[in-house]
């Protein structure tokens, strides 16, 4: 287990790092203000297809426990703004993708900021310089987005219920701006098998963070810390509360195999390299292969996660 704690610490770290520095900085300065009420954007739905790694965490997986890893990664950060930055995020998305330069990320959020709140911290006072992006709609009217970068950074926030972040922001806003013009479907441009794993069951929210691998054999071989030559259609994973424990989770991960012959060895070695001996192996059809029941406590989840 310790081996196969290491493994995932690597993969989760970075997009954790990220979705923070995003969610404190324009949430220290919020305030509860009334809403506008209208048809929230599909946030999974605004990222694209060039990463290998995607990721969904509810903050409501823990909420408590996301307030102390605020305060643990930001120092000086109290208690009361941990929450209030807690209570403005429902949902993080993310894709990661691994280049020569080191890891890029792109970041979309289901939240709950303001306007005025975000014009006020991405302002040139802290930092920060906006662009306009304006683009046409069917009925011939224009809409401006405003892009911020800072450093390289660029973050935008197209409704009060969306955020984005990454590379490639100014596509995330066209097919934002597509979406709400009714211009395209909301999932034209990510991997299907991608979004049917990440979006919510029908779209009720619930508390699992999930992940999928789109280039299954590098994420295999980080994660055993072998090369294994099984060739893999993809690896996916979700991480629940344990109803029989309030301190523990459950993780699940799935791997599809191109060849169901590499079945029997892989469970073998998958079982051993990751050192699971609690952990339950199953098969729901001739090229899966899903691993269960893998028990962690919440110190070892934001060890994985954070710390």
């Amino acid at each position: 287990m310790k081996r196969l704690n290491a493994k995932i610490k690597q993969l989760f770290h970075f997009y954790v790092t990220a979705a923070l520095y995003l969610c404190i900085l324009i949430s220290l300065s919020a305030c509860k203000t009334a809403i506008p009420v209208y048809e929230k954007v599909d946030v999974l739905s605004l990222l694209d297809n060039k990463s290998s790694f995607y990721l969904r965490i509810p903050t409501s997986v823990d909420s408590e426990q996301f307030e102390k890893i605020l305060q643990a990664k930001v120092k000086g950060l109290s208690e009361a703004n941990a929450r209030r930055i807690t209570e403005r995020i429902d949902t993080i998305y993310i894709g990661l993708e691994r280049t020569k330069k080191g890891t890029e990320y792109q970041l979309a959020a289901s939240c709950n900021f303001p306007k005025v709140v975000i014009k006020s911290a991405f302002s040139k006072g802290n930092g920060w310089n906006s662009d306009s992006l304006v683009l046409d709609a069917n009925d011939g009217k224009k809409s401006k987005y405003e892009i911020y970068e800072r450093m390289g950074t660029l973050a935008s926030f197209p409704d009060t219920f969306t955020a984005c972040t990454g590379y490639n922001v100014p596509s995330m806003i066209e097919k934002y701006h597509n979406i709400v013009t009714s211009q395209v479907d909301k999932n034209e441009s990510l991997n299907n098998n991608v979004y049917d794993w990440l979006c919510y069951d029908n779209g009720i929210p619930d508390d699992n963070i999930k992940f999928f691998a789109t280039r299954p054999q590098a994420f295999l071989s980080m994660l055993v810390g072998a090369q294994l030559n099984y060739q893999l259609n993809y690896v996916c994973g979700s991480i629940c509360n344990d109803p029989k424990n309030n301190n523990q989770f459950i993780m699940e991960i799935q791997f599809d195999f191109i060849n169901r012959r590499i079945i029997p060895a892989a469970r073998g070695a998958l079982t051993l390299a990751l050192g699971l001996t609690d952990a339950q192996v199953s098969s729901s059809t001739e090229t899966n292969l899903t691993i269960s029941n893998i028990k962690l406590n919440k110190k070892q989840l934001y060890q994985l996660l954070l710390l």
